[in-house]
């Protein structure tokens, strides 16, 4: 079990210029590292660096609901932390999330694999990533395989900024029967943000599920480009359903191409 030597190593250094924890890369060699329970990341500027995502494997095994790794800093924001080059493995029971990022800036995450053929599953739907705020995340070449692959919800400490000035680029996500492929929880916020690349969408009952019931403000400039979805089971699924309560302004929405499992796929779906 790697669980605590891989905290250790993230808690070790303090940059004294600055006087908090960070301004560090923490380097995972090529291998297979166990670990069973939440790895957090509260420092500021802290890379997780890997050796590609098909030679560093996180063999992610909790004995309850957790993440692997969650980037966060309590009350605070965290910013410009970036996990990179590695690979998720999964196959217990339990709920999981492999990256879950609360309340973050400036974060970038790369050549990320997540899960695989009968992995990434479990208890109330093992997420791949989750996103509770807040900006400027770049999230590009990135395969999930999971119940949800990409979750989006609401800042745990500022609930205006969900998710602002943010990019999704290059990716492969491949669902289960139960869940869309992203969901976007009720409440959140979005604004100038971009599905972009190659979005090859497998799978799931809609590709993108955004229905909104509570939020008080507007969202704006959300646009998704390029997408492919395919081979879904639920014919009276979605390629994209958005409900807005309070409205979406500027929404774009280009290339988009969807076909199901021996059935025709229902198109987009707008409201307010």
């Amino acid at each position: 079990d790697d669980t605590a030597a891989i905290q250790a190593a993230i808690n070790s250094t303090e940059a004294p210029w600055w006087g908090s924890k960070g301004f560090m890369t923490v380097y995972f060699p090529p291998g297979e590292y166990l670990v069973t329970g939440t790895i957090t990341v509260s420092g500021t500027r802290t890379i997780l660096q890997g050796a590609g995502k098909m030679s560093t494997i996180i063999d992610f095994a909790p004995t309850g609901t957790a993440s692997a790794f969650k980037l966060s800093n309590g009350a605070s924001e965290s910013v410009q932390c970036a996990i990179k080059d590695m690979g998720f493995f999964g196959s217990n029971a339990q709920t999981k999330t492999a990256i879950e990022l609360d309340d973050v800036s400036n974060v970038t995450l790369s050549e990320i694999s997540i899960g695989g053929p009968n992995q990434w599953t479990g208890g109330s739907g093992s997420v791949g990533i989750a996103y509770f705020g807040r900006e400027l995340i770049n999230a590009s070449d990135i395969d999930i395989w999971a119940d949800k692959p990409i979750v989006i919800g609401v800042d745990p400490n500022i609930s205006s900024e969900s998710l602002d000035q943010s990019d999704f680029h290059n990716l492969y996500l491949v669902g289960g029967s139960s869940y869309p492929l992203i969901t976007i929880n009720t409440g959140a916020l979005l604004s100038n943000v971009t599905f972009d690349g190659e979005q090859s969408w497998v799978l799931g009952t809609y590709g993108m599920y955004w229905n909104d019931t509570t939020a008080s403000q507007i969202s704006f400039a959300v646009s998704v480009n390029n997408v492919r979805w395919e081979q879904s089971s639920n014919s009276s699924g979605y390629s994209i359903w958005i409900t807005a309560k309070s409205g979406l302004a500027d929404l774009s929405i280009n290339n988009l191409w969807s076909t199901c499992a021996g059935t025709a796929c229902n198109g987009v779906y707008l409201r307010n």
